[in-house]
């Protein structure tokens, strides 16, 4: 009841009297904090001094914690078994849309001091995401996923594979690029427009498309050596 109560104030009243109620509700609200008319349903949300959510925004997810001058701008959609954390001056642009899948535990997402989302990306939080301090999802379009499936060959079988997305810091990603389920990026680099990143970025630098090639697979093999956590659900 509380969160509704809280998502009906913060839609319907400018920013000064929401504050007010928040703080009377018992939520942590530092100084100098803004909300826009946005729909913010959460069981627990904190936000530091100068903290910030624009307008027309749409999150409904179980936890909200906004570092010291943290902004998320206007028309973004968050929701599902998402606890989103925004650490100091992190940055989530507008029109970005982040969401889970049935998951059996609450994704983590994490933006570091100074990190930035940019416009208009998608955001798969089945499994957790990090984008690193000073790390930059820049330019527009892109998706960060954080699950897949393997189709069996010798049956119906399908299993849905998870697995969570570490980005360094100071890490450069062009619009439109491709992050997989798994992947891990190190610090210190440069991905390219429209890249596809499939696997680990372990050596710092310059990384761009490459030409497509065949890599022989086996979906039945692969799967024993994964760790089964649900029925046909299966973690990296």
């Amino acid at each position: 009841m509380k969160k509704w109560i809280l998502a009906i104030i913060i839609f319907l009243f400018p920013s000064v009297i929401v504050m007010f109620f928040l703080r009377l509700l018992g939520y942590k609200i530092g100084r100098n904090c803004r909300i826009g008319f946005s729909w913010v349903i959460v069981n627990e949300l904190e936000m530091a001094d100068y903290a910030k959510i624009g307008h027309l925004n749409f999150i409904y997810i179980p936890l909200l914690h906004m570092g010291q001058a943290s902004y998320i701008k206007k028309c973004n959609v968050i929701k599902g078994s998402i606890c989103l954390i925004i650490e100091l001056k992190g940055i989530v642009n507008q029109f970005n849309y982040m969401t889970s899948a049935f998951t059996h535990k609450n994704s983590i997402c994490k933006i570091e001091n100074n990190a930035i989302l940019g416009v208009g990306h998608t955001l798969d939080l089945t499994s957790d995401i990090r984008l690193g301090a000073y790390s930059i999802l820049a330019g527009k379009g892109s998706q960060v996923w954080t699950h897949g499936f393997y189709h069996s060959k010798k049956t119906h079988d399908r299993w849905r594979i998870d697995g969570k997305v570490e980005i360094g810091k100071n890490v450069y990603i062009g619009s439109r690029a491709i992050i997989c389920a798994g992947v891990h990026i190190c610090n210190n680099c440069t991905i390219g427009a429209g890249v596809v990143v499939a696997k680990d970025i372990v050596k710092e630098g310059l990384y761009v498309n490459q030409a497509l090639r065949y890599i022989e697979f086996d979906p039945d093999e692969a799967i024993k050596k994964l760790r089964k956590v649900a029925e046909y659900i299966y973690e990296k």
